[in-house]
């Protein structure tokens, strides 16, 4: 069962080992992690526009092989933004895609 959703920074943070300790943790829960189909396209262009984009395609991609990719679609997009709605005035703010 997926129990958490990645980021884009949190993606980065993990395959540059920075801090260390998120690699073992992303390794330990792989199972249960999973990425969006917007996360997945701005890992590869962020790859795309590197110095050495070759490398870090690659590196995008063995690290998404181990995830499953949700597609972030029209339901999805209703869903956010009554969550940011509903948090927004408890100070619970989820930031802008």
């Amino acid at each position: 069962m997926l129990k958490f959703m990645l980021d884009t920074n949190t993606c980065i943070f993990t395959i540059k080992n920075k801090p260390e300790h998120i690699r073992e943790r992303f390794n330990l829960n792989t199972s249960r992690m999973c990425i969006s189909s917007i996360t997945l396209m701005e890992l590869i262009y962020g790859a795309e526009k590197s110095l050495a984009p070759e490398r870090n395609l690659a590196v995008v991609e063995g690290f998404i092989s181990r995830l499953e990719v949700l597609d972030y679609d029209t339901q999805a997009a209703i869903h956010t933004g009554q969550i940011r709605a509903e948090t927004g005035p408890q100070g619970n703010t989820c930031r802008a895609l």
